[in-house]
Formats: C-alpha cells, structure tokens, sequence
C-alpha cells in the first residue's frame, strides 16, 4: 500500500514466547504516540519492531490481485475503503471454496509435518504451564527439558499403556469415548485380575469422582469393593470429562460391558443428580445409596447462621443415628420441622423426600458388606495416596497405578498368610465362637469378638414364647459420653425347630456379622451350642480359594507361584479344547456338560467356591479406535470445566496435604466429623 513503510524483524526461540512489540504511531495533526506492550501467549518466541507512518489520504479501489501480510490487514484495508466510499461492512467469519488445485512445488513428508510451524500450537495445558513456570523464574532449558520429558505423556501414553497390558493378557478391558477431533473424553478400563475379583466380591461396589483430578481436571473415578478381609479391592476405574448424566451412562455401560452385563447388587456413591439418573437407567435394580458425610458436611453451610445451628445439628443427627425404624425415623422428622419452624427449609424438605437413598434406617436391611458412609471414602486414600495428585500427568498415572495397586496386592497376601498362619484368641468360652475362629478371616473374626465383648452392656429377658417362637427383649447401655449411658430396646425372635433369629438392627442383613443382640439370646439357650452354616457368610471365610489371585497382572507376576503356572497352563488347553469343540453344536454341549461335571467334582476336593468364577471375555474397544495398538493416534483431552466448587470439596492427597496449608475456618470439631462416637446405634452403616 502507498505510503505505508514497514520494517518486521522476527526472531524465533525455541517455541516459547517473550515477544516484545512496540509500536510508534504518528498522526495527520504530527502527534507522537508511544506504545509499549508485553505479550507472553505461550505459542511463539518473536520479538517484532513495526514502524508505520500512515500518510494515506485516499484509498484506492479493490483490484485484482492485491496483496495483504494478514487477515487483519485484509479487514482494516476495507473498512477503511467502505468508509471512504460512504457504507457500511458486516465481516462474516464463515469461509467457502471457491477454487481448489492440488499441486504441490516440494516433496511430501507426512512424518515430519509436524515441525511445520503452522502445526505448532500448544494446548491450554502446556501455555498454562509455560506461563506459571515463567512467573516463578525458571530458566528456559529447564522448562523446555521438562515439556520434553511429557511430551507423549498424555493421551498416547495411556494408550500406549492399555496396549502393553492387553498383550500380556487379552482379557485386559479398555474403553475409550473420543471428540470429533480424537481428542480423549472419557476411559474406562478393567486389569484381568480386577475383572476376575469382581466375580467374587462385585456385590457392593462404591464410586467416587471427589478424591482427585489429574493436571487435565478430569476427576478420577474408580470402582472399589472389599475383600473377604474387609479390605479395599479395585474392580476398575475411569477418567471422565465431565460429570453430567449423559457421561456417566457412558461410564456404567462400558462397566457393564466389561463385566458380562453384571450389576452391583448395590453402589454407593455421591450425591449428584446425574449420577442418581445414570444409576437408574443402567443399574435399575441396584440398591443406591448415598454417602452420609456428604450430607452431613453441609449442616453448617445451611444452618452455620442459624440461632439455634448446635441445637438442630444435634437433633439431625439424633434422628439419622438414633431411629430405629422407618416409622421413628419419620416422626423424629417431622418433630424437627415443627420444632425449630423448618417446615419450608427447601433443603430439608428434598432430603427427606429422597430419605430411602441416605436415611440409615431405610437401608439397614441391605447388605453394604461393611463400607461406612458416615465419612469420605476412605478406601479411594488407602488406594492411591501418596502416588498420585492433581498434578500427575496422564504418563505418570499409568506407572503409579501399577505400584499402588502392588501395594494393596501385598497387604492382602500378608492379611491371607495370618489368618492362616496364627491364631487371634478367643475371648470367651461359647463354641460358637470357636467356629468363626476356625472360618473367618482375622480382621472379621475380631469385629465377631468386638459384637462378644459388648454383651456386657446387653441384658436379655423373655417377654413371650408361642408356637415354638420365642420373643425376646435386650437392653443395651450405649456410652454417650463420660457420665451418661443410655439405654436402647431391641427385640429377637428366635425360633427353636430350625435356630432362626429375626431381629431389629439387622446387622448381619448389612454387614455379615452378627450382632450383640442376637449373640446375647444365644448365649442363654443351653441347647446352642454350634451355630448353623447359613450364620457363617462365605463372603468372610479364609477356607476358601479365591481364583482370582491365579491370574497374573502387570503389578502381580506371581513369580515362584507353582499353581499361577499351573492355571496359566490349563488355560491354554482349556482354550485349545474349546476351539475344537464350539464348531459342532452337539461337541458343544457335550463338552460343557463334561466341564461342569468335573467342576463339580474338583469344588468338592478342593473347597474352591462352586461355581467358579466364569472367564471373562476378551478386551476390546469401541468406537473408531483399531485393534491395531500401532495405527491409532489418540490427542490429549482439553482440559476440562468443572463446577467452580467441585474442585474445592475434593480429597486431597498427602502429597497435596503436605504442601497446602488448611484455613483454620475450614477446620472442623471432632464432633463434626466422627459422629459415631455420640450416636453408635447405626455407626456401622
């Protein structure tokens, strides 16, 4: 353009801005005007000097083959033109092809394309990262040494990851939900051993997304039950995007795949109305059950202002705790309302009409196998503390995964070699006892001993007895605090033919364990003396071969372990038998009629559970991903918008604990945060 001088001297280093423009403006009039701007994006390493003296009086008229240095300077240019000639201008930023040739004036080169510069952009991620490292001072080097080192660390690695495990052993599941862009949204996956303990102990399962997020704030969400020592197990776990209904159908369905289409018998999970959607579409006959710490926590968000809050904090509690039944429960209720004038608390009133999900006194007679809900989940620490944080990149979450759950694997070996290899002694003299010595585990043999020791504060009489059922009444004194026990009713029904107990806290409906209620009705019948099997939950039981610790894992070799090898090898055969006999419908049947006899017949010798756990079927993906590990390339995800307060209320691990220092306003009172202590009744659930 005439009269318009341009002096550009660019200067590129190494993919990271410092770029420094200054631009000397001087008008018609001969006013001077300084500019002087600091840009740092995180894209370019440019430093530019531009000098323009615009003297332009008239500007000329669009012709063929006019020049512009930018899109910009395109718009600027007829802007000015339009303005000139007396119209306006709307600039539409939708482009169409007009003319395409496709030639080419040098060689192609696809595997290199990407050190074009036009295909180096950097994702919010990394510029976030370059921009707070550049704040603090580190040196370029530095920065650059430890981009280099993640380069490769997101999306791909993961990939990579599920990859190396599926060749190890197919039986390895993963899922992937990907962008338009191939970008990864969601992942789910499922190690062969995890699928294989899901068999056994699947029947409760608890799912948390508030423990952590990863550097892309993607929540990590995993699937955890217990072990027959009452201990953690992984069944699988999942990254999502987001954490609204239409991702955790996602989610559930590919659990569902991966597990032959088995539902939890009952889940505990967070209180989100998405996920309370998700659950009723895939899961319609599991038990829902929401986490009580996260109700609780709230009191002093709703109430923390209010009067009267230790008063109304404490009958809430009284009544969750103390009510025995439904109908206690609801008329403790309603006392509350009237007497603190909270008939129209809107928060109040949606807790109560969703009570079946949380109230302890409408979930007691579903089993929960033990996981307490008065508190965060303690079960997602036990798992991953100490490896991972908000900060773990995609490419170290894979490598501490494998080493925290090594870690749980070895807690259970250890727990499994006790129980067999010693003895925790009996505290009292009933032969009862002495059975579940001789069955269960160690940690659950002593939550028996715990139900015996506080028989002490029971006191058992007979109120009727009619057609061989007796009912019974028993009186415990319950430890309130230093100077004042108070006294609970329960009722026990015991029926002489066939030594059946009914009773109200239902104890063993939830947790397996019977209760001090029942044991106190026991202990005064002199023709009891060894309890039925039916009492004895094979869930708790040291007798029994787990299957699930044959199969090998990329974080369990079971080196030096003769009967891995052995299952390992029958495998083989197994499979080479099937592929003889699935072409012919009645080799077929034959076959399996034969397998299920000798299953039948080696559960008998060797006290394997009957049936076995079924074989899984093999991994797969969904979508456009190949199974072709090598030709799939899988983009990092963005990083993720998550609801402001989410992020707040989510566990830290202690690595974060040990950096970030608390706000003593968030602090809490013992009493806050370990209700057991004041209402024991429904402490166990």
């Amino acid at each position: 353009m005439d009269g318009i001088e341009t002096v550009a001297d660019e200067q590129l280093k190494d993919g990271v801005d410092n770029c420094s423009s200054k631009l000397k403006l001087i008008d018609e009039d001969g006013i001077e005007t300084l500019a002087d701007e600091q840009l740092k994006d995180g894209v370019e390493n440019c430093s530019s000097k531009l000098k323009l003296i615009d003297k332009v009086k008239n500007v000329e008229q669009p012709k063929e083959r006019m020049l512009f240095g930018s899109i910009e300077e395109l718009h600027e240019y007829y802007r000015s033109y339009v303005k000139q000639e007396g119209f306006g201008v709307l600039v539409d930023t939708k482009w169409y092809v007009t003319c395409v040739t496709i030639a080419y004036n040098h060689a192609l080169s696809p595997g290199k394309a990407r050190y074009f510069r036009s295909h180096k952009i950097l994702d919010p991620c990394t510029k976030r990262k370059l921009e707070i490292n550049d704040r603090a001072g580190i040196r370029m080097n530095k920065i650059y040494n430890s981009l280099a080192v993640e380069a490769g660390g997101g999306a791909t690695a993961l990939y990579d990851y599920f990859c190396r495990m599926r060749k190890a052993n197919d039986d390895f599941y993963f899922d992937i939900d990907m962008d338009d862009e191939c970008r990864m949204k969601n992942v789910f996956w499922a190690d062969a051993r995890s699928r294989a303990s899901y068999e056994v102990f699947g029947d409760v399962v608890t799912f948390d997304t508030t423990y952590l997020t990863n550097k892309y704030e993607m929540p990590f969400a995993p699937f955890v039950g217990v072990n027959h020592h009452g201990q953690s197990i992984l069944f699988g776990a999942a990254l999502i995007s987001s954490e609204d209904t239409t991702t955790f159908v996602w989610l559930f369905e590919a659990w569902l795949k991966c597990m032959k289409g088995r539902a939890p018998m009952a889940i505990i999970t967070d209180q989100y109305r998405a996920m309370k959607n998700a659950i009723n579409k895939v899961f319609p006959n599991a038990r829902h059950r929401i986490y009580l710490w996260h109700i609780l926590e709230k009191l002093p968000e709703k109430f923390g202002s209010h009067s009267q809050y230790n008063a109304i904090k404490s009958v809430i509690r009284s009544c969750v705790y103390n009510s025995q039944t439904c109908d206690e429960f609801d008329a403790s209720w309603q006392n509350l309302l009237k007497s603190y004038n909270l008939e129209d608390n809107a928060w109040l009133l949606d807790l109560y009409k969703e009570r079946t999900f949380w109230a302890p006194a409408y979930l007691k007679s579903v089993f929960w196998a033990g996981m307490t809900t008065t508190q965060r989940s303690e079960s997602i620490n036990l798992f991953f503390d100490g490896y991972v944080h908000s900060s773990t990149s995609l490419k170290e979450f894979v490598d501490q995964y494998d080493n925290a759950l090594r870690k749980r694997v070895e807690s259970e070996n250890v727990a499994d070699f006790n129980s067999f290899n010693s003895t925790v002694q009996c505290v009292s003299r009933f032969s009862f006892e002495k059975q579940f010595q001789e069955l269960y585990t160690h940690n659950k043999f002593k939550e028996v001993q715990e139900e015996i020791r506080e028989l002490m504060y029971c006191n058992c009489s007979l109120l009727k007895s009619e057609s061989g059922i007796c009912a019974y009444q028993v009186i415990e004194r319950v430890q309130i605090n230093s100077s004042y026990m108070k006294k609970l009713c329960f009722t026990v029904y015991y029926s002489e033919p066939s030594c059946e107990v009914n009773y109200s806290c239902c104890l063993f409906e939830s947790r397996g364990i019977l209760c001090r209620h029942v044991i106190s009705v026991l202990s005064k019948l002199d023709d009891v003396l060894l309890l039925p099997e039916k009492y004895f939950l094979k869930r708790w039981r040291k007798d029994l071969k787990q299957p699930y610790k044959l199969i090998k894992s990329s974080y369990d070799h079971l080196s030096g372990n003769p009967s891995a090898d052995r299952y390992a090898e029958l495998c083989k055969y197994m499979c080479a038998l099937a592929a003889i006999a699935a072409p012919n419908v009645d080799h077929y049947t034959e076959l399996k009629n034969d397998i299920d006899v000798l299953t039948k017949k080696f559960s008998d010798l060797s006290c394997v559970p009957s049936p076995p756990f079924q074989l899984l079927p093999s991994a797969s993906t969904t979508g456009s991903l190949a199974i072709d590990c090598t030709a799939v390339e899988i983009r990092s995800p963005h990083v993720a918008r998550t609801k402001g307060k989410r992020v707040s209320n989510r566990t830290m691990s202690t690595v974060e604990k040990a950096v970030v220092k608390k706000a003593g306003g968030n602090k809490k009172k013992q009493s806050d945060t370990n209700p057991n202590q004041q209402y024991p009744l429904f402490a166990h659930i």
